[in-house]
């Protein structure tokens, strides 16, 4: 079951990270250290508790020998962290950290199966998790290893091996160090410190088609789950609202805003527009945009088709105020037309490049001035623009007059094949915008910006965002059922998701 449920996840969403690295908040940290000396166990505590829960109702148990059992008690010391209920606010914070900065790297939803914590001793016997090994847990299962003081030689760190067998440690780390790995897949060994206790926390979580928090009480021997399934079955406990756990996740508490959103009225959304209309606020895109948002407040961003109406002068204004007003770890997802896509239909003629895509509304007007090819519609993803005979065409005052115009770039078919010969997408648009601006009629840009995958990658970090994917299967599973029309365009659509989050993640993919 465990290795069929695996292979749907896989089939499903991308893969896993091998290993990744963040650091939970300062904060949780000193709760986390005060929780210490109230949960310390005795040895015959954790043997009687073993034995009590050998046939646990939802996860599976190691099973040792009772030399063994002994051996490892004299390396550790057992904190009661698994005994907190999924309703105490110090696991309910731990896991929703966890969750905030691992979610990317686990790339599909997931399960928090079991939360354990304890103290190893200093200079303890490399017996156990103290030697290399792998945890033999069944397929789909991840651990998220968090220490609560320093990785130095002094204090005890990490050790995994690479696909060649080599070592490489981590070490020289703060307090607070996360570190998420394929824990039945990777070799690893926890070194104890020289001097002083290594503080050890395991949240141990499953790939899974649908998130689910940890709903039932852990186990300090607890391993994974019985079967792949067994969460869809246990009881959500009273006046539990899963929505305050998954942070980013059908949470309506959480300030979330769309930019651009046209005719929009979404509940529990701000949609900001330069258009008049119900649960819309009002505003003007240019070099100058003020967002009226309070500093931080915004949890996530979304903006679908949107940015490549823009200038950079309005673009980089706009990001900077979405900086401004984003949380610590708030979102921001971009919804773009894929150009290189359409660079690969501009090059391949492909005829259904263009079937559906809006160009087909404004044709008439181009009578007269410029030919209807595949080429001409396909420029005008990249740039197009109207005269002042046309209107505005952003709040739908149009006039159908014969001296109106609305469309790219009135140019030759080979000046236009030149333009797009081995440019890059930001490049066109670019060239394309100069042509439209030496019209004497021209009154108004439509798209008048464009980027690659790559591209954009390269605008975001280059202004201070950290992209977290670029993925557009992932970033749909991921943000279905949070933004509403995420799926639309999703066809012929990039998308990217980025961070505000300073911190930097180190990833092994």
């Amino acid at each position: 079951m465990f290795n069929n449920y695996s292979t749907l996840v896989d089939s499903l969403f991308p893969p896993a990270a091998d290993i990744a690295v963040s650091q939970i908040s300062v904060e949780t940290v000193q709760l986390l250290k005060c929780a210490i000396h109230e949960g310390e166990l005795a040895t015959e505590e954790i043997l009687e508790m073993k034995d009590r829960y050998r046939t646990h109702h939802v996860l599976t148990t190691d099973r040792h020998s009772p030399e063994t059992e002994e051996r490892l008690s004299k390396n550790t010391k057992a904190i009661s962290l698994h005994r907190l209920s999924c309703r105490d606010p110090l696991l309910a914070k731990l896991h929703s950290e966890v969750q905030k900065h691992f979610w990317v790297d686990i790339g599909s939803p997931f399960v928090i199966v079991n939360s354990r914590m304890w103290i190893t001793h200093p200079s303890s016997e490399r017996f156990g998790p103290n030697d290399f090994h792998k945890d033999g847990f069944e397929p789909g299962h991840m651990k998220c290893m968090i220490y609560l003081q320093p990785l130095t030689f002094e204090s005890g760190y990490i050790v995994f091996k690479d696909k060649t067998n080599q070592d490489f440690a981590l070490i020289n780390l703060p307090e607070g160090t996360a570190v998420l790995f394929k824990n039945s897949e990777i070799t690893h060994s926890g070194i104890p410190g020289t001097l002083k206790p290594r503080i050890s926390i395991e949240i141990t979580i499953m790939r899974s088609l649908v998130n689910h928090p940890q709903l039932w009480t852990g186990h300090y021997f607890g391993r994974h789950l019985h079967t792949p399934t067994i969460f869809h079955y246990i009881t959500q406990p009273v006046n539990y609202d899963k929505s305050d756990y998954w942070l980013g996740h059908e949470n309506n508490s959480r300030k979330k805003v769309n930019i651009g959103s046209g005719i929009r009225n979404w509940d529990n959304w701000i949609c900001f527009d330069e258009i008049t209309h119900e649960g819309v606020t009002r505003i003007s895109f240019d070099s100058e945009v003020d967002l009226p948002l309070s500093d931080e407040s915004v949890d996530l961003f979304y903006t679908s088709h949107c940015i490549e109406h823009l200038d950079d002068f309005t673009l980089i204004r706009l990001l900077e105020e979405i900086k401004r007003c984003g949380t610590e770890g708030a979102s921001l997802v971009i919804k773009i037309p894929n150009y290189d896509y359409f660079m690969n239909c501009f090059d391949q003629n492909l005829s259904t490049a263009m079937h559906g895509k809006g160009v087909e509304s404004v044709i008439h007007t181009w009578a007269g001035r410029l030919h209807d090819t595949l080429k001409n519609r396909i420029a005008m993803m990249f740039c197009g623009y109207w005269n002042r005979a046309y209107g505005d065409h952003f709040v739908n005052k149009i006039n159908n007059t014969p001296d109106a115009y609305h469309g790219p770039p009135i140019l030759r078919e080979d000046e236009l094949a030149e333009i797009f010969e081995s440019r890059s997408p930001r490049q066109i648009a670019s060239s394309l915008r100069e042509h439209a601006l030496r019209d004497p009629e021209f009154h108004r840009f439509n798209h008048q910006n464009a980027w690659g995958a790559e591209e954009m990658v390269d605008f975001l970090e280059s202004h201070g965002f950290q992209v977290l994917s670029k993925n557009s299967h992932f970033i749909i599973q991921r943000f279905r059922g949070v933004i509403p029309d995420i799926d639309s365009m999703s066809t012929w659509s990039s998308f990217f998701l980025a961070s505000l989050r300073s911190g930097v993640r180190s990833l092994a993919r």
